[in-house]
């Protein structure tokens, strides 16, 4: 993988209530919890139709939104921020097989270059770069923008020998965004168009309204399994092949 993202929150108390969901319809995935009182959100998609990773987080009360964001990688690269954007810049082996591992051959070449660029757009508070990482402090909410771009061409081509950089790659994704629910208008309208050809639905049964996690379990040791659990694994194949 070419890396981690980071966000390290500061929070006012304990969490409570956690929950999380992926919405198989709309190919979005949601995490909630509450903590002393503010209701957090965190919203995640990925835009087909723009290349990019992007992502919300916002809390019901002004100024509640504060975390620190950096990169990680267990390739080689370096890290960097400037203004509300933060950068990765790696490589990879140019040889790795079995227990081998080679980073550079005699001639000084890598293997596939990348970077991933993580832009920041706050409501109101404040977004500072500092040490390779960025701090976003006091924010009502927070939108995330990710673009991930290699110098990889095709099988028959050696990477990096023609085309656009990674960076450059990575400033045109990120050159024309627009606010988060008019992308994930797009993202729906695209995700739909597929999804949406299809149904498979059964007559309710009680255990259709538990969590999944406690569904699956159910079904481990029972004969007896409600057919929407079929239709929820029908439909969980198919959000995975149009991915």
């Amino acid at each position: 993988p070419a890396g981690e993202l980071h966000l390290d929150f500061v929070l006012p108390g304990t969490v409570q209530n956690y929950r999380r969901q992926l919405e198989l319809d709309k190919a979005l995935a949601t995490s909630f919890f509450d903590c002393s009182g503010i209701e957090f959100r965190r919203e995640f998609f990925v835009s087909h139709l723009r290349d990019l990773i992007v992502g919300r987080i916002s809390g019901s009360a002004a100024g509640s939104v504060t975390f620190r964001a950096e990169f990680t990688s267990q390739l080689r690269g370096e890290s960097s921020a400037s203004g509300n954007t933060l950068f990765f810049d790696g490589e990879c082996p140019v040889h790795d097989r079995r227990d081998k591992i080679v980073w550079r051959d005699d001639s000084g070449r890598t293997g596939i270059k990348y970077q991933m660029r993580l832009q920041i757009v706050a409501e109101n508070g404040t977004v500072l770069a500092e040490d390779g990482a960025i701090r976003v402090e006091n924010a009502d909410s927070v939108t995330l923008f990710l673009s991930i771009r290699s110098d990889f061409i095709d099988y028959s081509v050696l990477p990096g020998s023609d085309g656009v950089t990674p960076q450059e790659w990575c400033r045109q994704d990120l050159a024309n965004i627009a606010d988060f629910d008019s992308i994930y208008s797009e993202h729906l309208k695209d995700w739909q168009r597929i999804f949406c050809r299809s149904c498979l639905e059964f007559p309710p049964a009680p255990e259709d309204l538990l969590p999944t996690d406690k569904r699956l379990e159910i079904a481990s040791r029972s004969a007896d399994v409600s057919p929407n659990m079929a239709a929820l694994l029908y439909h969980y194949g198919r959000y995975l092949l149009i991915s």
